[in-house]
């Protein structure tokens, strides 16, 4: 998982498969030809700055949430949720889910992982949950 999708991955039995792909809406915003810049209409000064990154910056962060939010109600009905990935939105995503009642009872895992293929996240859930031999 990532800021910009998460990947539902099943692993039963041995055999791990894919569920669904969940998108971000969160991410750098789109400029548009004739916008406005971030001065006020006073001065160019840097210092003298409007709000509007502020606004640009709550926005993202709705979107983040969000995010968070639709992820975990795709994981509620999961009791061991394995979260990998190259950045910190895995850790962002199981500080969020500790605070909900749904996930109190669930085990979260929190893994670092590399930028994956397909395949390679299978191998990767597999790996994980690979029974340890005795």
């Amino acid at each position: 998982m990532d800021h910009s999708k998460a990947e539902l991955i099943r692993y039963e039995n041995g055999a791990a498969g894919f569920l669904e792909t969940i998108l971000s809406e969160y991410g750098g915003r789109d400029r548009y030809e004739g916008e406005g810049s971030d001065e006020t209409r006073f001065t160019s000064n840097p210092y003298h700055m409007s709000n509007n990154e502020f606004k640009k910056n709550r926005i993202e962060e709705n979107d983040l949430q969000a995010y968070y939010k639709s992820l975990a109600e795709k994981l509620e009905g999961f009791d061991e949720i394995l979260l990998f990935g190259p950045g910190e939105a895995k850790k962002q995503f199981k500080n969020v889910a500790e605070q909900l009642h749904v996930f109190q009872n669930k085990v979260l895992h929190v893994e670092t992982s590399d930028k994956l293929t397909s395949n390679q996240l299978l191998e990767f859930v597999r790996e994980y949950f690979k029974p340890v031999k005795k």
